[in-house]
């Protein structure tokens, strides 16, 4: 998430939704931002924290959630899950690559994927089954008990344009957006099969209904 306490917003970021151009297009620029998040979970912000849960976090440091007008970023959720599973395999590729720079995380994280790869023996349709199987659905970054809690829901399919809106309600102009992360392209539907299509149709049900997101 991205914090910024003097501008009165926060952004929270679902992974795979844009978050390192947005983050480095806003450091970048004349904004300023408090607090944009840890890549580790174990630290106080992590940079894909809920909003229920960075609610609570700023409750705790004597800030009101509700003085904050508040972002999310969502996706078609087919396309994501195989843009992670895309991100990995860049992410083995590079650290396999350099050895010697990567930290800890990196190497735990690492460590896991291969995992993950050698058990299903390199099935590409397998290793996306476990990702939906163990990420997080989109609506948990936006929902507590139910209910929306953020006030602006923005979609990836339209990021350009919605980030212009965002600057100009900050009355911040002439800003490009980078664009940062990103995958090699391919074709989505690739990835799936009836089973796995299904699966992610039930795990998404609320995006994919309120938000007409179509296979």
């Amino acid at each position: 998430m991205i914090i910024s306490h003097k501008h009165q917003f926060i952004i929270i970021n679902i992974p795979k939704t844009g978050t390192l151009s947005i983050l480095n297009t806003l450091f970048r620029s004349n904004i300023h931002i408090d607090i944009s998040g840890n890549g580790s979970m174990d630290k106080e912000y992590y940079v894909h924290d809920s909003a229920s849960s960075v609610k609570h976090k700023l409750l705790a440091s004597g800030f009101d959630w509700n003085k904050y007008v508040s972002y999310v970023r969502i996706r078609n959720p087919w396309q994501r899950y195989v843009s992670y599973f895309m991100w990995t395999h860049k992410h083995i590729k590079y650290c396999t690559e350099n050895p010697t720079i990567i930290n800890e995380l990196d190497k735990k994280a690492l460590k896991s994927i291969l995992s993950v790869q050698e058990h299903y023996d390199n099935c590409d349709k397998k290793i996306l089954k476990h990702y939906i199987n163990s990420i997080a659905n989109q609506s948990h970054y936006f929902l507590e008990n139910g209910q929306c809690i953020v006030n602006n829901i923005q979609k990836f399919e339209n990021l350009q344009n919605d980030f212009k809106t965002f600057c100009n309600s900050l009355n911040i102009q002439n800003i490009e957006l980078l664009q940062l992360n990103k995958n090699k392209d391919y074709i989505y539907k690739d990835f799936y099969n009836q089973e796995l299509i299904d699966i992610v149709a039930d795990k998404e049900k609320y995006v994919i209904d309120k938000w007409r997101y179509e296979y």
